[in-house]
Formats: C-alpha cells, structure tokens, sequence
C-alpha cells in the first residue's frame, strides 16, 4: 500500500512534478512561437524601415526558453542570419535554457 505525501500532492490527482514539467514544456512552446512570430515582425518592421526589435530582446527571449523559435524564425525569414556575434549569442542562451529546464527536469524525476 502506497502512502501519499501530502505536499508532493495537488487537487484532481495530479502531482507537483507533473505539473512542473508540463509547465516548464508549455513555457518553452509558448516562447518559441512568440520568437519565432517577433523575428518575422522584425523582418517586417526592417523591410518597411520602421521601428525594430532590439537584438538584446530575442537573446532574453532565448533565455526564456524561445531560442529554437527565433533561431527557426531568422533561418525561415531569413533575418540576421549573417549577424554571426547575435546568432551565437542566441544559440548560447538557447543551449543554456534547454540544459537548465533539461537539469529540473531530470532532478524531479530522479529523487
């Protein structure tokens, strides 16, 4: 017979790491598709020689866990693709963000 901790537990029978992991997977979607939408706005704003993105806000939104979306959008728009310092900025932040909700992930599941 199984006990269950109560504070490893939530309402509906759903467990504190299940929702950590479906929240951190929904964060990092939600933030791909917003970089991937603000570097095709980007382009945009450039080709109209409006008002632009600063390059800082797509290395933040990377951290945020949106990198393979804006890497995605620049590649597919084909923006700031020959900006080499920017885009290894970005693939960086990507790899960090990916390794850090990677790490979460494993240690929920593995104590």
């Amino acid at each position: 017979m199984s006990i269950i901790q109560p504070s490893f537990f939530l309402w509906g029978g759903i467990y504190i790491e299940q929702t950590l992991s479906y929240f951190l997977l929904i964060l990092c979607g939600i933030a791909c598709v917003i970089g991937f939408i603000l570097a095709g706005l980007d382009k945009k704003a450039a080709k109209k020689g409006t008002r632009r993105t600063p390059e800082r806000s797509f290395v933040a939104l990377s951290l945020l866990g949106g990198g393979l979306g804006v890497l995605a959008g620049f590649y597919h728009f084909r923006h700031k693709t020959k900006h080499a310092k920017l885009l290894f900025f970005v693939w960086v932040a990507a790899i960090a963000s990916y390794a850090a909700v990677g790490f979460c992930l494993y240690g929920l599941y593995i104590t």
